[in-house]
């Protein structure tokens, strides 16, 4: 528990001071030492500070001690009181108790007395503090199981978690008006490090009167769903100024999309809400990332719906023409066409980008040009199309591997037919641990020894050199998934002894499988 407040209130000045130069509140476990002279004025620190313990005397002008205890049970419900008092006022001692003041010490003040009162006040404060964050998460728990449940269709009445949120915001919380947000971060964040508790907090407290009620949940990795309730009527502003709260834990952050779905009569029908704001989110993917979207307007600025087959073929046949002028002039058509697009879905869209992707690589083939990194596996290629977090990124994945198909066609020399069939060879076998240079020379029709040296002549490597390297890259794409083994890695790359394998990564990476895919992950 961290270093707790402890708020002294006493109308003599001299008490006030005597106690914080005799005791060593440090010691004790207390950080923070504040003062008031009187009831009214304790009262008021109190509201503003949330002292965990007050010191206080009985009898001050304006309030006294017992009515301001009264009053500060209403919003701190588990402050710790000691009262001091120079009088022998039985009905005092009596009201103390009642309202559960852990000590009751009489005027002049023995410090030592004093402070054993402090340290059973600090031990209670910690007592309480435990019993909260044991309640805290069992009911957080609940309310996340809630929160994911009120995503689904269906009568959340059933849910047997419902009494947590009744226990928390009263048994009528249902008939609140209510609204969802979705939060999704961008896929390769470290979710584990996002709490949600500090933007539930803030939002709670952006509305004094007829406070807003949120809790919270992650339903999928990355993708968090607030709910936020309002007795007396949420209102839009109420979502936004929500929306912008939670969108400034993450300004520093990962990339994300914030959506608001509708606001609903009763937090009965949030399903509803959370249906209009998934819609929102597949729509998000078309804009621009770190934003909050609670509704689109339809693009109407070229007066009709984009046709997406017609700008994906003008995109195909400028490739296939090999003009890199027209196909920076229609690439460029296809963005503003789909950009902020209400029209396809983002799956649609998707598929007609691998479909050019696919096309890429057949011309780079066509042309014997040595494949880039993505272009060297259609599946890579389409792998990193459909992990884009934007349609923009998607884009300019794309268009960057046009051009650098156009830049090879004008820098690098084509392969000739031999080599370029052996590395297509390679690049379909390499996983065969049996595969040799007697295999891939007899299948370009050529003696092992010439296709060596063509191959060497034209690449600057063996053709072993070649293998090993691919394989070894290959790996190194494998590794970075920790669900696959290190031994089936090893069998996905032409190895059938994991230790050989293993020898021969660190001989070309420095590295054992281990350590690498520890320095990409974090995971052995």
């Amino acid at each position: 528990m961290h270093g707790l407040t402890l708020l002294i209130v006493d109308d003599e000045t001299a008490t006030r001071e005597g106690l914080k130069a005799a005791l060593d509140f440090e010691r004790l476990g207390i950080s923070r030492v504040l003062e008031a002279e009187n009831g009214a004025e304790g009262l008021r620190t109190a509201s503003s500070a949330s002292p965990d313990i007050i010191l206080s005397d009985v009898r001050m002008p304006r309030m006294d001690g017992v009515r301001m205890l009264e009053r500060v049970r209403t919003f701190l419900p588990d402050c710790v009181f000691i009262f001091m008092s120079g009088y022998s006022d039985k009905e005092y001692l009596k009201a103390a108790i009642k309202l559960r003041a852990v000590s009751y010490i009489e005027k002049p003040l023995h410090f030592p007395e004093v402070e054993q009162a402090v340290r059973e006040a600090v031990a209670l404060c910690e007592e309480l503090d435990e019993q909260k964050n044991a309640v805290s998460v069992k009911d957080n728990v609940s309310l996340s199981r809630l929160a994911i449940r009120l995503t689904a269709p269906g009568d959340p009445r059933d849910s047997a978690d419902l009494s947590y949120l009744k226990n928390r915001y009263g048994k009528n919380i249902l008939s609140y008006s209510a609204a969802s947000m979705i939060l999704q971060l961008r896929d390769d964040a470290s979710f584990d490090a996002f709490d949600l508790s500090p933007a539930e907090q803030s939002i709670r407290q952006l509305r004094t009167h007829d406070p807003l009620r949120v809790f919270s949940a992650e339903k999928h990795p990355g993708m968090f769903v607030l709910h936020i309730l309002r007795e007396g009527g949420l209102k839009p502003e109420d979502v936004r100024d929500s929306a912008e709260v939670l969108a400034g834990l993450f300004r520093n952050g990962p990339d994300f999309y914030i959506t608001c779905g509708v606001t609903v009569s009763s937090a009965a029908k949030l399903y509803d809400s959370f249906s209009s704001a998934a819609i929102l989110m597949e729509q998000a993917f078309f804009h621009p990332v770190n934003s909050i979207y609670s509704g689109f307007e339809k693009n109407t600025a070229r007066g009709s719906d984009p046709n997406l087959e017609s700008v994906t073929r003008s995109v195909l046949d400028a490739l296939e023409k090999k003009d890199p002028h027209l196909s920076a002039k229609v690439f460029e058509d296809l963005f503003d066409a789909l950009s902020r697009n209400t029209v396809f879905p983002r799956h649609t869209v998707k598929a007609a980008y691998y479909h050019i992707a696919s096309v890429i690589i057949e011309l780079r083939r066509s042309s014997h040009l040595p494949p880039t990194e993505l272009t060297a596996n259609r599946d890579t290629f389409i792998y990193a199309i459909s992990s884009c977090f934007s349609f923009e990124e998607m884009h300019r994945l794309l268009v960057s591997e046009a051009e650098a198909y156009y830049r090879d066609l004008d820098s690098v020399s084509p392969e000739s037919t031999q080599v370029y069939m052996i590395r297509e060879y390679i690049r379909a076998h390499y996983d065969d641990p049996f595969l040799s240079t007697k295999e891939i020379s007899d299948y370009i029709m050529l003696s092992a020894s010439y296709a060596c040296t063509i191959f060497k002549t034209e690449t600057g490597k063996t053709l072993n050199q070649y293998l090993t390297e691919y394989r070894m890259e290959q790996a190194k794409k494998l590794l970075a998934d920790p669900r696959i083994t290190i031994t089936a890695v090893s069998s996905r790359c032409g190895y059938n002894d994991s230790n050989y394998f293993g020898k021969a990564f660190r001989k070309y990476t420095g590295l054992s499988p281990s350590e690498y895919r520890e320095s990409l992950t974090g995971v052995k």
